[in-house]
């Protein structure tokens, strides 16, 4: 993360899939993050999700208030 897009600390994990036991739509894969701001400063991620049946989608998440 980085607060002026020139310095950024060490990477970090922001979408972690629940693993090959999970239900959940990106259990197995999350990438190709494309970020936008949203009108209310909020910001929204969308990303490519695998599951653990092997189907992909397009997801998204939107950071807090």
């Amino acid at each position: 993360m980085s607060e002026d897009g020139l310095s950024f600390g060490p990477p970090e994990c922001i979408v972690a899939g629940g693993g090959y036991e999970s239900d959940e739509l990106d259990a197995v894969h999350a990438e190709d993050m494309s970020v936008i701001t949203l009108g209310d400063g909020r910001r929204r991620m969308y990303y490519a999700a695998c599951d653990t049946a092997g189907r992909w989608r397009i997801a998204s998440a939107v950071t807090g208030s």
